[in-house]
């Protein structure tokens, strides 16, 4: 039987295709980020509706939000003086917020999660939360859908339509000391203070085609 002279090329070039797709499919977008003013993407000014890809990291100003509108449904907004990477994994979208607050609706199409000041606070259905941070403290609101919020050695639920401020603190106790020695010390505990429940106030997201309404923090 004749080979065609195609074979060869033709079974390099599928072999070189399917190299490249987890490559493709790791720098495929996100979804778009609509820009309010002040709105900068990995340090950048962004004037018009931009391209989220993972491991950028999006900032607001004094007077201005941001929103994100990711491709299965799911949206995420931010409000004045935020700042936040957005990380996505296999299981889940991550946003790690340094600083401001943001409000994600998740389950139309993934898991959304936030992570602040070493706590992750994880949706446990569909849910639409807030997470404010308060210097030293995170607050939690959810609006729908309960959550889990995860330390380093502990863990707690914000049930639905309700809201929680948590407090990271350095355990106090004595460590043991030599070798192979548990340093207790290093243990963060949370102190968990129930405020007000309540919902997100503001309406519930949805995607706009002009900037982005931003939802303010609740009130404790």
């Amino acid at each position: 039987m004749k080979r065609s002279i195609w074979q060869g090329p033709l079974a390099l070039g599928l072999s070189l295709l399917l190299v490249s797709l987890p490559a493709w499919s790791a720098t495929a977008p996100l979804g778009k980020i609509i820009p309010g003013d002040g709105t900068s993407l990995n340090g950048v000014p962004l004037k018009f509706e931009g391209t989220l890809y993972s491991g950028d990291t999006l900032s607001t100003q004094a007077a201005s939000g941001a929103a994100v509108m990711l491709r299965d449904g799911d949206q995420v907004q931010f409000g004045p003086m935020s700042a936040a990477t957005l990380v996505s994994t296999d299981e889940e979208l991550l946003v790690k917020l340094d600083r401001g607050f943001a409000v994600a609706r998740s389950g139309q199409g993934q898991v959304v999660s936030v992570s602040a000041l070493g706590l992750t606070i994880r949706p446990a259905e569909a849910a639409t939360y807030q997470v404010t941070i308060e210097g030293s403290r995170v607050l939690v609101t959810s609006r729908q859908g309960s959550l889990q919020v995860q330390a380093s050695n502990r863990s707690a639920v914000v049930p639905s339509g309700k809201a929680m401020r948590f407090v990271l603190a350095q355990n106090t106790a004595p460590g043991r000391t030599g070798a192979g020695a548990n340093n207790v010390n290093t243990e963060a505990l949370i102190i968990l203070i129930l405020v007000a429940a309540g919902a997100i106030t503001g309406g519930v997201i949805a995607a706009k085609n002009d900037k982005p309404d931003v939802v303010s923090p609740s009130a404790p």
